[in-house]
């Protein structure tokens, strides 16, 4: 060939005649795959569904009622296991990446089979202020009730942390006895239901279920006496009986 001696043109041929025999081999071993996937394909579908069913049926493991017996259930170490036997606090810097993917108290706690107070130690040492991290996510606008979720703590417990940052947290409650007092004080001044429910900012109906249950809707209102009635009275008790 052009530009090659004998050698090189004797190693080119050869390298040719090799490349073309692999070739050949890959192309019939992925037609025997091939064939086989295929045959595969065909026999399922000629398979009966109810021998597929009974099939799938032998091979399922045996169904487990709950609660489970003691010997099946998983093993899990107790409250005084974990308090004689800690298990070992992560890394420093396994504590900030894992507390920084999941962004839950609950979640860094689980991660690692940690208490609440190891938890609360660990994050202590990693330099992390859970409490101040909980007040963030409130003060954004984010609710008790989600981020009790999110933490897997109780509501009084956010409630609680947020305060121990010095913002104030009304009562879970709050607002609703903040707004029965506002109805029955209204309801008292006007004898309204309506203008008690409009200024509270609710139905009707669950205006007078509030005066119901405290049991404002049963007072009277005390008109004041009407002058013409009076009058009337009087004149008819000062006239001489016939």
């Amino acid at each position: 060939m052009f530009g090659l001696t004998d050698e090189e043109t004797a190693a080119l041929v050869a390298a040719r005649a090799a490349v073309q025999n692999a070739q050949s081999i890959v192309d019939r071993l992925e037609r025997k795959i091939f064939d086989a996937e295929s045959e595969a394909i065909r026999a399922r579908r000629r398979t009966p569904r109810s021998s597929v069913a009974a099939t799938l049926s032998a091979n399922a493991s045996p169904r487990q009622d709950f609660p489970k017996p003691a010997s099946k259930r998983c093993s899990r170490p107790s409250s005084l296991s974990r308090l004689l036997y800690p298990p070992t606090p992560p890394p420093r810097e396994a504590i900030i990446d894992t507390f920084g993917l999941v962004k839950s108290f609950g979640g860094l706690a689980n991660t690692y089979s940690m208490g609440h107070a190891q938890t609360h130690q660990a994050l202590r040492d990693a330099g992390i202020n859970i409490w101040e991290e909980v007040a963030r996510d409130w003060d954004r606008g984010i609710s008790v009730k989600e981020l009790s979720r999110r933490h897997g703590i109780g509501r009084d417990t956010v409630a609680r942390w947020i305060r121990k940052t010095g913002r104030i947290v009304n009562p879970r409650n709050g607002n609703r006895r903040s707004d029965e007092a506002l109805i029955v004080k209204t309801y008292r001044e006007t004898y309204s239901v309506n203008k008690a429910a409009i200024a509270a900012g609710v139905a009707w109906a669950t205006a007078r279920a509030v005066l119901l249950r405290d049991d404002a809707w049963t007072e009277k209102r005390r008109k004041p006496a009407s002058i013409f009635g009076s009058g009337a009275e009087t004149a008819r008790q000062s006239l001489p009986s016939c």
